[in-house]
């Protein structure tokens, strides 16, 4: 038996899977800012989806958030056994956006958007920094762009340098400039009028 502190654990894990897992209908629901809080509960929740046999879904609406946090979905989604499928409701913004390319099969509801951007270092007013750790984070800074911009130029199939001109412009896509540009494969279309 364990402990009060498993228990709890437990249910804040069985509370946050049951609104943002469907495990009978394989959909993972990813939403809100990308940081370690959200991928507490989806890295073991896409893990238990891939030991099964069938595709897994995940439903995106996103304006972006930590990048390393977004590598280690992408890199979470590219190793998976089973066939993902993303689809984009609202919005798909900076690191979301790489998340979305990485899946095999890739969706957009007609009124969604797409951002690609520069990363983006946020720095305090209060913090003091060494020159020798501004050199650090701006080479950093410079490789996760470049890491960013590649992976998303060989998933859309677009050449490297149209995808750092898109980044530059942080133009929000619409649903069928993203289909145009291979970041998706499908527009969803409502099924009502």
């Amino acid at each position: 038996m364990g402990t009060p502190n498993s228990v709890n654990f437990h249910l804040d894990i069985s509370n946050v899977l049951s609104t943002n897992v469907d495990a009978d209908a394989r959909i993972i629901y990813l939403r809100g800012e990308i940081n370690e809080e959200l991928f507490d509960w989806f890295l073991p929740a896409f893990t238990i989806l891939d030991r099964g046999n069938k595709p897994i879904t995940i439903k995106i609406t996103s304006g972006g958030g930590d990048t390393y946090i977004g590598f280690a979905i992408y890199d979470l989604i590219r190793n998976a056994k089973n066939k993902v499928i993303a689809e984009v409701y609202g919005r798909c913004y900076s690191i979301a956006a790489l998340i979305l390319v990485a899946a095999d099969v890739r969706m957009i509801t007609e009124l969604s958007g797409v951002l690609i951007h520069d990363t983006i270092a946020i720095l305090h007013e209060e913090q003091t920094v060494k020159h020798s750790q501004m050199v650090l984070q701006a080479s950093e800074l410079k490789r996760l762009c470049h890491e960013y911009y590649n992976k998303i130029a060989l998933r859309t199939g677009q050449k490297l340098d149209f995808i750092k001109e898109l980044g530059s412009e942080d133009k929000i896509l619409s649903s069928s400039e993203a289909l145009q540009y291979g970041f998706v494969h499908k527009i969803i279309k409502g099924k009502k009028q």
